[in-house]
């Protein structure tokens, strides 16, 4: 019989089921996992100087993007390098550190839905969608264009719709798809159980594996949780005093719940012989609501906030990066030692991936400034 500590029996989607059903099945985890919220909650707004493009913007919401886009370079890094030497110490690390890093997609599809603004969706259905393109599609096709390479026009279209660059840029296939069902997410979030439907929804599809993709093209379901609850704690925050309320006692008292899935989340890893993916949902809920009660003040000049600010950038770039520095100091055998080689990819592929950014996106504002004004001359 298998040693039941080592949890050598248990797959990645029956422990997502089982903390699916602990959450509905312990009446507190349920109460504070969906509607612990009061009139008190509030993460501090970014202080501007008159600048309207950033008025809306929230340090933390850039710190926990910061945060998760360096776990995203450390999956691949690790991905990459396992690939390139098969070194136990290399297995362990990719295993141990990639599922620990399974927030980082769940993170980013919340703070998208939550960033999101309901009252400029009404007002102009078509200035939102053309300002989604000119801030996030625009800057994806050019990166596609970049690693375009020998690929026919063929080959270009049906790459750019199915993310197949680059082996992260399924994310932005399915954030397409959030954006497009938007409309329908607004008419139904205040329904009562709108938030545990959505989870339910996105564990039922993640199981259902068929699903995952329709005609190698990538599909939203099994993140529509993330994307509704980043929605769902937007309606929280809209209507609160977000500069001056104090944050409520319960956060602090329910940290431990937090924790515990936190806890149980790296024990699971440690001990399962097997690659997590990026439908942990209480593990990113977990992670998400940790970083907000110990990191609530950040402020916008943290570098990580800085970095956060930059993500989508060093998103669309890193992989390039890791990829052709890892292949570059194996092929050329500069270092041979595999704790210098890992260190040395992972520092290095991380700095050119955010100086890259911070040149893309200085380079950008000169043209996204263009077309934001051609489209307000449109609306």
């Amino acid at each position: 019989m298998k040693n039941i500590l080592s949890l050598e029996f248990l797959s990645s989607d029956y422990y997502i089921l089982i903390t699916t059903i602990l959450v509905f099945a312990v009446p507190y985890f349920y109460k504070i996992f969906f509607f612990h919220l009061d009139d008190n909650f509030y993460v501090p707004a970014i202080k501007t100087n008159g600048d309207k493009k950033e008025e809306n913007r929230f340090a933390f919401f850039d710190f926990a993007r910061g945060i998760s886009i360096l776990a995203v370079i450390l999956i691949h890094v690790t991905f990459i390098c396992s690939k390139l030497d098969d070194s136990p110490w290399y297995k362990l690390l990719d295993l141990f550190s990639n599922n620990i890093s399974r927030f980082t997609i769940g993170i980013f599809f919340i703070t998208s839905g939550l960033l999101l603004s309901p009252s400029s969706f009404y007002k102009t259905k078509k200035k939102f969608y053309l300002d989604k393109i000119i801030r996030v599609y625009i800057p994806y096709l050019i990166c596609c264009m970049i690693f375009l390479y020998s690929k026919n026009l063929k080959e270009f279209f049906h790459s750019t719709i199915s993310g197949n660059f680059q082996l992260p840029y399924y994310f932005i296939i399915d954030l397409a798809q959030l954006y497009l069902l938007y409309p329908l997410l607004l008419k139904i979030i205040k329904r009562k159980f709108f938030l545990p439907c959505m989870l339910l929804t996105s564990v039922l599809f993640q199981l259902l594996k068929e699903t995952h993709y329709i005609y190698e093209i990538p599909t939203f379901p099994k993140y529509l949780f993330f994307f509704a609850f980043g929605m769902f704690l937007r309606r929280q925050l809209k209507s609160f005093d977000l500069k001056n309320a104090p944050l409520p006692q319960w956060q602090d008292r329910n940290r431990w719940v937090w924790i515990f899935f936190i806890l149980m989340h790296f024990y699971v890893s440690a001990t399962m012989d097997e690659r997590f993916y990026n439908t942990h949902y209480t593990y990113s809920v977990a992670i998400f609501y940790l970083l907000i009660s110990y990191f609530k003040d950040v402020s916008s000049k943290n570098i990580l906030a800085r970095i956060g600010q930059k993500s989508l950038w060093i998103f669309l770039l890193h992989y390039f990066f890791v990829k052709e520095f890892a292949y570059f100091l194996y092929n050329e055998k500069i270092i041979f030692n595999a704790y210098l080689f890992f260190f040395t990819t992972l520092i290095c592929s991380t700095l050119l991936s955010i100086i890259a950014a911070f040149i893309s996106d200085f380079l950008y504002q000169k043209i996204q400034n263009l077309l934001i004004r051609l489209s307000a001359k449109l609306y």
